[in-house]
């Protein structure tokens, strides 16, 4: 009903599953999506009581950025799986993936400057990934694109209507399977450490 709202328990319990899996020498990829078919991901929840912004002086690091190192040090290829809105802290799941397939109606946007708050965060993910004058401009005006415009940005491997998504990605999936696990995996850390 929150459209996969992003708390602290939501973070670290994400970060744990990528610890795990970067462990599992049997796991070949892993799919990343939200529940529902309304939301990827809509960002943090602002809910009172739950956000994740509340300041805390005796913790040095942020959920997010544990769950975006996660990421970064797990040597199995991360997929995501866009199956609607992503927005702000949801947009910084997407750009911790290495590939991405989307439904056509899906919009990808950081709204956060809208409420007093930059994307600092999230643009750790995202800084590569997207060319810097949409950067720009999408942190500082905070609208959307569409999903056509973020595969003609090379930000999605793939877009198609929502009764192709599940087809689309085990079709990707399919195709990381059939690589060199050792390769993959060996080359996500060249990559990454490039």
């Amino acid at each position: 009903q929150r459209r996969n709202a992003l708390t602290d328990a939501v973070m670290f319990a994400l970060r744990n599953e990528l610890l795990a899996a970067a462990g599992n020498p049997e796991l070949r990829a892993i799919v990343l999506t939200g529940a529902g078919d309304k939301a990827f991901c809509a960002g943090a929840d602002l809910t009172p009581g739950d956000t994740p912004f509340k300041p805390k002086v005796d913790r040095m690091q942020t959920p997010m950025g544990e769950l975006f190192r996660a990421a970064h040090d797990c040597p199995v290829p991360i997929l995501a799986r866009v199956n609607g809105v992503c927005v702000a802290g949801g947009l910084g799941l997407f750009g911790m993936c290495d590939m991405a397939v989307s439904v056509d109606t899906a919009q990808f946007g950081m709204p956060e400057v809208k409420i007093g708050l930059f994307p600092m965060q999230i643009l750790s993910v995202l800084r590569d990934l997207i060319p810097p004058r949409m950067l720009n401009e999408m942190c500082m005006t905070g609208k959307p694109i569409s999903a056509q415009a973020a595969h003609a940005l090379g930000l999605l491997n793939r877009i198609v209507p929502a009764a192709e998504l599940d087809s689309a990605v085990d079709a990707l999936v399919t195709d990381l399977v059939a690589a060199s696990p050792m390769a993959v995996r060996r080359g996500k850390y060249a990559m990454r450490a490039v």
